[in-house]
């Protein structure tokens, strides 16, 4: 199921249905799939977290440094709203 809703994230990338469709212009629509990917898929990325694979998939490293930089660029910017966001 979170698989899904992450090929339903991808298809809002490149549909973009609220640039498509006058009246859903202020829905997020990538916010609600990824978040809704994340729900369904959590036992997925518990697996990913583990350290074993961690060390076996260095990407994931890479994925989590750069989910670091995120934060701390928004909170040396004092944007403490982009966290959440």
């Amino acid at each position: 199921m979170g698989f899904f809703f992450f090929l339903i994230a991808n298809l809002v990338v490149f549909v973009r249905p609220g640039e498509a469709f006058e009246g859903l212009e202020g829905i997020q629509f990538y916010l609600i799939s990824i978040t809704l990917s994340m729900i369904f898929g959590h036992r997925e990325l518990y697996k990913l977290l583990d350290l074993a694979k961690i060390k076996s998939q260095p990407i994931t490293i890479c994925v989590l440094g750069v989910m670091l930089g995120v934060i701390v660029s928004h909170v040396t910017n004092f944007y403490i709203g982009g966290i959440f966001l």
